[in-house]
């Protein structure tokens, strides 16, 4: 993606800097070797892989406005913050060993207190705090906000907060799901929209519209060309899931089964595939595996039509975003990375 990776270019010694700078300075504060040494495995928890797509639509609609994103690149490092936050709290939920190629911060935490009874407990209660910290250094960025006007500022917080409080309420409907053993496709769609596509999509598109104090008709076009945009994301990820090897993926294939998440995937096998098939995704959800095991819950998937099926909905959501597009508040070459973003996911296949 052309506009993607010149844009990340630029942006990414900015976030390395800012991530620099907060971690030096909380350094300072402790000689205490195992804190020190785990806020140092913040840096490449936060910079290591991810496509920085929230700061990215943030700036390309913020530039859309008539404005240079880099008035506020360092104000959108807190989305990339806010995502480091809650993937760590994400993965101490999920047991996760390995994020972007590196290993989690419960993991990683514990191991400073191997000789511990409670180095698993402990581990965690870090991990737990580091989140926390990685979320106060977020709304430092918003709080911090130059050459905008006070309203802009004011608007940008306010959706910032409104994605902060929806991320928590997907992932606390996320969690709520798993001991549940069904969960309506409505609810799944939900989920969706709170923790992908408006996280991911429509609220970053808002932040960077209201620093550029935007009428309300972009928010409502972030909106409009977000949300499917969103669901068509998180579809084609629960299919890699399936699909997807470990060195791409950056965890091992197939945890959304081990893990009794509902997802679009799992409640199509409910609903529509053979009841041979419905029965063996019974036997295998929520159930550890090997790796040699592997193969048969992806050949369950494979062979039961449900590939096909997310296939055939997630085009259906991306032609509803090419629509969308296509009615954009802005006009001409300020169109050219959301097109270039929604051709990308249309071929995507890691």
């Amino acid at each position: 993606m052309q506009h993607l990776d010149a844009w990340r270019t630029r942006f990414h010694p900015i976030l390395e800097e800012l991530v620099e700078e907060r971690i030096a300075e909380f350094r300072a504060k402790t000689k205490e070797s195992v804190l020190r040494s785990l806020l140092d495995h913040v840096k490449p928890l936060v910079l290591a892989g991810g496509k920085r797509i929230r700061p990215y639509l943030a700036a390309m609609v913020f530039e859309a406005t008539g404005r240079s994103s880099e008035e506020v690149l360092r104000v959108l490092c807190g989305l990339e913050l806010f995502h480091a936050f809650a993937l760590v709290h994400d993965d101490i939920m999920d047991h996760g060993e390995m994020r972007h190629g590196v290993s989690t911060i419960h993991t990683y935490a514990a191991q400073g207190y191997v000789q511990s009874p409670r180095a698993a407990e402990l581990g965690r209660n870090q991990a737990i705090l580091i989140g926390d910290l990685l979320f106060a250094w977020a709304e430092r960025c918003f709080g911090q906000i130059p050459s905008v006007p006070a309203e802009a500022a004011d608007q940008a917080r306010a959706y910032f907060s409104v994605m902060c409080e929806q991320v928590v309420l997907g992932q606390m409907l996320d969690v709520h799901a798993t001991h549940e053993p069904f969960a309506s496709m409505e609810d799944v769609i939900q989920k969706m929209s709170l923790k992908t596509a408006g996280y991911t999509f429509v609220h970053p598109l808002q932040i960077g519209a209201a620093l550029g104090g935007a009428p309300v008709s972009w928010m409502e076009w972030a909106e409009a060309f977000g949300r499917p945009l969103g669901l068509a994301f998180q579809l084609q990820d629960d299919v890699l899931d399936i699909c997807g090897e470990a060195a791409v993926l950056g965890k091992r294939p197939c945890m959304d089964v081990r893990d009794r998440q509902q997802t679009w995937v799992s409640e199509w096998m409910r609903r529509h595939a053979p009841d041979a098939w419905k029965t063996l995704h019974d036997t295998w959800w929520g159930r550890a595996f090997s790796v040699d095991e592997e193969g048969e819950v992806r050949a369950l998937f494979q062979r039961s039509g449900v590939l096909e099926a997310a296939d055939e909905q997630a085009r259906r959501w991306l032609e509803e975003a090419h629509m969308a597009l296509t009615s954009a508040p802005f006009q001409g070459a300020t169109r050219a990375p959301f097109q270039e973003l929604l051709q990308k996911l249309t071929d995507r296949n890691t």
